[in-house]
């Protein structure tokens, strides 16, 4: 994962990074990095200081700042309630103004943006599970208002011990399993070379680019049996350019590990629903 997202940054395939190309890395990688978590990256990565950030400088950084966020989110279960994260995330789509009319109805895509760029240290896999919760009607509209407290919920989980806790036990029984590994018959390699595959087929002038139906019916028609909410969380994957436009290696990428997000159990265990 991590090193799929420094080959992207890499636009030039120079083997490494500079700062503009390291900083774009960080935020497109999924990882739910905050900007201060970036900023803090920033100034301490490049090792040897000239300028150009290798692979072997951004991964053991990475994991060290992986591994602080955790601690972090564990601090903060102390003082943020669930209701302070919707109010903060509420004030996000307001600040934004997405809404129409002034109302708290907003496109998914559009709410999927600023759930990405809002700050909230979400991972894209997390966002991608909250979104498979939230009611889209046909024209692709959601309130952000449902949107919010589902996010709280889930954000509070992930800072919660004993969820934390039971989510490691899960993950240890998951791992006991003989399909640990597989998401509807297809480990991970095998359903990002098909879905991989299939998008390169229809992208005849190999620009890395379809638009939201066709990436639609790729997923709908290489992951077979797909379920309505999975199917759900993975076209939220699909964020489409000003132009309509999807880079369909994002989907290619993280649809396996959204799904087996969801159907391993972490969602179970995160989620409020859960609990009803």
């Amino acid at each position: 994962m991590l090193k799929n997202a420094f080959i992207k940054a890499d636009k030039d395939k120079s083997g490494y990074l500079d700062r503009k190309e390291f900083k774009e890395c960080l935020r497109s990688s999924g990882l739910g990095f905050t900007k201060r978590e970036i900023n803090v990256m920033m100034t301490e990565v490049d090792l040897d200081g000239d300028g150009k950030i290798t692979y072997e400088e951004f991964v053991p950084l990475c994991f060290s700042m992986l591994a602080d966020m955790m601690a972090d989110k564990m601090e903060q279960a102390a003082t943020e309630t669930e209701d302070s994260i919707i109010e903060t995330i509420l004030e996000l789509f307001d600040g934004s103004e997405a809404g129409d009319e002034g109302g708290t109805m907003v496109n998914k895509n559009v709410a999927t943006s600023i759930l990405r760029d809002g700050d909230l240290g979400l991972t894209r896999v997390q966002i991608a599970a909250i979104m498979s919760e939230v009611k889209i009607d046909k024209k692709g509209m959601l309130d952000y208002n449902e949107l919010a407290k589902s996010c709280a919920g889930v954000m509070s989980a992930l800072m919660n011990v004993e969820q934390q806790r039971l989510l490691a036990d899960q993950m240890s029984d998951m791992r006991a399993h003989a399909d640990y590994g597989t998401v509807l018959g297809l480990n991970q390699d095998q359903m990002s070379s098909s879905l991989d595959a299939a998008f390169r087929e229809l992208d005849v002038e190999g620009t890395g680019l379809l638009d939201q139906q066709q990436v639609a019916d790729v997923v709908m028609s290489t992951l077979e049996g797909l379920e309505a909410a999975h199917y759900q969380a993975v076209m939220s994957l699909a964020c489409p350019d000003d132009e309509g436009n999807v880079w369909y290696d994002d989907v290619s990428e993280w649809a396996f590990h959204t799904v087996e997000y969801l159907v391993s159990g972490q969602h179970a265990v995160l989620s409020p629903r859960a609990e009803e």
